[in-house]
């Protein structure tokens, strides 16, 4: 597989991407941007028409906000953003509002199991990092969130879905934790280090989780007891992504790649621009990575 590179129309702070209803799709930080395409290359967005005869649907969010995740799950979009911001989009392009229960530092959705589940972080602005948050939301549909509490307050970063349910794991801590439906949740401290886990995915009966500013990285059949595992150089490791028998993790500060075909072992690629990549997806036979205050994406088919 060869890395190539697509074009989107607004240097935009691209901070999450995903795939689903056969598009990908990517929101925007401090914007009320956000972008989908058929295929990764060719992308479109933020325009709400064009003189006859020609027309592009709309892609614009409802809001400005700080747009922090995005996820497809029950034949839906739906992104968040810090506060209590929430949409949601069936093909991508259109946009509705909703709202979630409080107004947190939201940084992560999945879905899975028939949930959506959101995790976050409070934010010490005194000291200028996060702090313990227990407040999290979950729902079958992003119209109507309903909140719960984690069983611990830590910075939550990122919640995935795998075979064994629900995983969330922090910044700054060896914490994990564990849920089924989303709404109950037990948390261990397993992970191989205290790290600022910055990505996390699941795929070939593995959650797997990358950090930021290390070459670490690690993997776990059941979300509780974890391994570590080396990244081929130390980097701003910001996402990981699974698919066709491959783990992919971006990282921000250049054009580091890591990939696995177990999420044991990883092997350097170099990605087709030097750019700071913040998420990956998987669709359509291919990856898709976004980046932050430029129009380049990468795809790796």
């Amino acid at each position: 597989m060869t890395w190539t590179t697509g074009t989107i129309n607004t240097p935009d702070s691209w901070n999450s991407i995903a795939y689903g209803n056969g598009v990908f799709v990517t929101v925007a930080n401090i914007s009320s941007n956000s972008s989908y395409s058929s295929d990764g290359i060719t992308w479109y967005q933020g325009v709400t028409e064009y003189a006859s005869p020609s027309r592009f649907l709309t892609s614009i969010l409802p809001v400005k906000a700080y747009w922090q995740s995005i996820a497809y799950g029950n034949g839906k979009f739906s992104a968040i953003a810090t506060n209590a911001y929430s949409a949601f989009s069936i093909d991508g392009k259109n946009w509705s509002f909703s709202s979630l229960p409080n107004p947190k530092n939201w940084q992560s959705i999945t879905y899975g199991n028939n949930y959506f589940v959101v995790v976050g972080s409070g934010f010490n602005t005194k000291m200028g990092y996060p702090y313990g948050n227990r407040v999290m939301a979950f729902t079958p549909d992003p119209h109507d969130w309903a909140n719960s509490v984690m069983d611990v307050g830590l910075p939550w970063t990122e919640v995935v879905c795998g075979n064994h349910g629900f995983v969330a794991v922090t910044s700054n801590s060896n914490a994990s934790s564990t849920s089924t439906h989303g709404a109950s949740w037990i948390t261990t401290y397993n992970m191989p280090a205290n790290q600022n886990w910055t990505g996390l995915t699941y795929g070939s009966n593995k959650y797997v989780a990358v950090a930021a500013n290390s070459n670490v990285a690690a993997y776990s059949t059941d979300g509780v007891n974890w391994t570590a595992t080396s990244l081929p150089s130390a980097s701003q490791w910001t996402s990981v992504a699974y698919g066709n028998g491959t783990f992919i993790s971006v990282a921000y500060n250049g054009a580091n790649a890591a990939v696995s075909s177990d999420g044991i072992t990883w092997h350097s690629e170099t990605m087709p621009a030097t750019q700071p990549w913040t998420a990956i997806t998987f669709g359509q036979d291919r990856f898709v990575a976004v980046a932050s205050n430029t129009t380049v994406v990468a795809v790796r088919v």
